[in-house]
C-alpha cells in the first residue's frame, strides 16, 4: 500500500497496468524527465502542458495518418479546425484563420513575401524576384474593384481571359508628362506636358 493507505499501481516488467482510469486531482502535475522538466496538470480551470526544457515535440508516426486539432463549434459541439493530413501532406484547415493587426503571414524561407492589415490598411509585400498575379482557369478573368463612390463597389478593369482583352470600365488619368506609348517599339506617344 502507499502512504496514504491505498494500493500502489500495479508495476510489470517497469511498466504501469491496471484497468479503469487514472484520476488525479487538481492541480496534480504529472512531471516527466529525471528533472521534471515537462508537466502536464489540470488547475480546475484549464489544463496545461507545460515544457520547460528543449523544444516540444508532437509526432505521428503511424504511415499517411493525420494530427488532428479540435474545438468547440460554439454550439456544444466539436469541429476539426485543422490538421497534418499525413496521406497529401498538407497542412489542412477547416475553419477560418485570423491574424491580428499588423501581424504579418510570411510566405518563402527567407520570409520573402508577406500579407498583413495594419488595422487601418492592407499590404503584400514581396522583396525577392518578380511577383505574379495569374489566373489559370481557361476563359475567366482578373478582376480589378474598388469603392464606387456610394457605398459599394464597381469594376474599374479587368484582364479579359476569354476574349484576351485588358478592359477599362472606368476612365485612365495619366498625370503630366507622363507618356502611353503604342506600338512595340513605342512608336507613338501621347501626353500632355501641363
Amino acid at each position: 500500500e502507499g502512504p496514504m493507505g491505498g494500493p500502489f499501481l500495479p508495476l510489470s516488467g517497469g511498466t504501469m497496468t491496471g484497468a479503469g482510469e487514472i484520476r488525479m486531482p487538481d492541480n496534480f502535475k504529472l512531471k516527466v524527465g529525471t528533472s521534471g522538466d515537462m508537466e502536464v496538470y489540470h488547475d480546475a480551470t484549464d489544463t496545461y502542458i507545460d515544457n520547460q526544457t528543449g523544444d516540444l515535440y508532437i509526432q505521428n508516426g503511424s504511415d499517411d495518418k493525420d494530427i488532428i486539432f479540435k474545438c468547440d463549434t460554439g454550439g456544444g459541439g466539436l469541429a476539426t479546425y485543422f490538421q497534418l493530413d499525413g496521406s497529401i501532406v498538407k497542412t489542412v484547415f477547416s475553419k477560418a484563420t485570423r491574424h491580428a493587426d499588423a501581424v504579418e503571414a510570411y510566405f518563402g524561407s527567407g520570409d520573402d513575401m508577406f500579407v498583413k492589415h495594419t488595422g487601418s490598411e492592407g499590404n503584400i509585400k514581396n522583396s525577392t524576384g518578380n511577383f505574379y498575379i495569374t489566373q489559370d482557369a481557361n476563359d475567366a478573368d482578373i478582376i480589378f474593384e474598388n469603392d464606387n463612390g456610394s457605398g459599394g463597389v464597381a469594376q474599374y478593369f479587368r484582364i479579359d481571359g476569354g476574349s484576351e482583352l485588358t478592359y477599362f470600365s472606368k476612365a485612365i488619368q495619366l498625370a503630366d508628362n507622363v507618356k502611353a506609348f503604342f506600338g512595340t517599339g513605342g512608336d507613338l506617344q501621347i501626353y500632355h506636358d501641363a
